[in-house]
């Protein structure tokens, strides 16, 4: 048995469930009492090469440890980082000028939340960029009306709404009143 260090390292890329798989079964064959192992005919396997099978189990058991506590924590800076979009949009919102505050209302006047703006608009540019709308579907500006003005159907970002919905200033601000 001839094993390189690039066959070793290849070891580490294995995925959580083979892992998994090898931490339980050197465990087991590692901690099962005497009488079980001999009945499953392991005892020499396990007299002759228990530091392989000890070695393998303490590696994938880490492994297996260390992915766990990685995906722990990406789910919760994922969480934090939400938590700190979500108070910088409410923020926004609140902080809106009468204009865009007017272009939002009619967005919310709309039963499905689409309205015809003019792409050249800068109300609508600013509020494209900062993803408050969107265009509905694959549409392109190609069209130029005579006023030079292109008008393309939007659509209000589903956050938008949610956030209008669960805070009561923002509410009152762009309904008028307390909810809808």
């Amino acid at each position: 048995m001839n094993m390189n260090f690039k066959d070793f390292l290849d070891f580490f890329k294995l995925p959580p469930h083979t892992l998994f798989a090898l931490a339980l079964g050197t465990g087991l064959v590692l901690f099962l009492p005497d009488s079980v192992i001999s009945k499953l005919y392991l005892l020499n396997f396990r007299n002759n090469c228990g530091w392989i099978i000890s070695l393998i189990f303490i590696i994938s058991f880490t492994l297996l440890v260390t992915i766990l506590v990685v995906k722990i924590g990406k789910k919760l800076y994922d969480k934090i980082l939400y938590r700190k979009l979500k108070k910088k949009r409410i923020k926004y919102l609140k902080e809106l000028d009468k204009v865009k505050t007017q272009t939002i209302k009619e967005f919310l006047r709309e039963e499905d939340q689409t309205l015809s703006l003019n792409y050249n608009n800068g109300v609508t540019q600013q509020l494209l960029h900062m993803y408050v709308i969107q265009m509905a579907g694959n549409t392109q500006p190609t069209y130029v009306e005579l006023d030079n003005s292109m008008p393309i159907v939007y659509f209000l970002q589903p956050w938008v709404s949610k956030l209008i919905d669960e805070d009561e200033e923002l509410k009152t601000k762009f309904y008028g009143r307390k909810g809808k």
